[in-house]
């Protein structure tokens, strides 16, 4: 069994009443990173923004989905960007449940 298999069996077993599958594993920057979080959230991204914009934008949107499951999938080369990622989500979307996964 791999890590993404053991991951998506743990969201099917969760009783969020939402949950979000993110493959991160071709994002290379902190942008790709938002852009891939707000395709999967089904957001648009405020275009003449900075980098704390862009978080609260996405924040924002997490918490506005209530009770949820995000999960992460190859974070691991994205970890420097966790405080302004999950980080925020945690703190300011505390319904959310986040499970980012790496090697």
């Amino acid at each position: 069994m791999g890590k993404t298999f053991l991951a998506r069996q743990f969201a099917r077993s969760r009783p969020a009443p939402r949950s979000l599958f993110f493959d991160v594993s071709s994002a290379v920057s902190q942008d790709d990173l938002f852009a891939t979080l707000a395709d999967g959230l089904g957001i648009r991204l405020p275009l003449q923004a900075g980098e704390g914009d862009v978080a609260r934008h996405l924040t924002a949107a997490v918490r506005a989905m209530g009770p949820s499951l995000i999960l992460l999938d190859n974070f691991e080369h994205l970890v420097r960007f966790a405080a302004i990622t999950v980080g925020a989500w945690l703190s300011g979307a505390p319904e959310a449940q986040i499970l980012a996964t790496s090697r």
